[in-house]
């Protein structure tokens, strides 16, 4: 796996992440112990919020990336059977906000 690359997502120092300087040089530690090369860092201001829409209880979070842009993410959680309804729920909340 020399020379591999990859982007750790969700492990950072910002307030909201729960994660501290520790625990993200643990990571690259292990990232480079398997050969994976840091390609470049990606600073950015992440504000989380629920929302409660058509019943379900949806994460949403904003990402200000620096010099990339303003991201949106949604999130909710499922059970197996439920997946699809929850996906459909997030597809039509993004519509809205689109």
């Amino acid at each position: 796996m020399a020379g591999a690359t990859c982007c750790i997502s969700g492990v950072g120092r910002d307030a909201g992440s729960g994660a501290g300087s520790d625990d993200v040089d643990q990571v690259v530690e292990l990232f480079a112990a398997l050969g994976f090369t840091e390609v470049r860092r990606v600073e950015k201001r992440r504000t989380p919020y629920r929302v409660n829409w058509e019943g379900r209880s949806l994460e949403l979070v904003i990402d200000h990336v620096i010099d990339l842009g303003t991201f949106l993410e949604i999130e909710g959680l499922a059970e197996e059977d439920d997946r699809q309804a929850v996906r459909d729920s997030i597809l039509r909340l993004a519509e809205r906000l689109a």
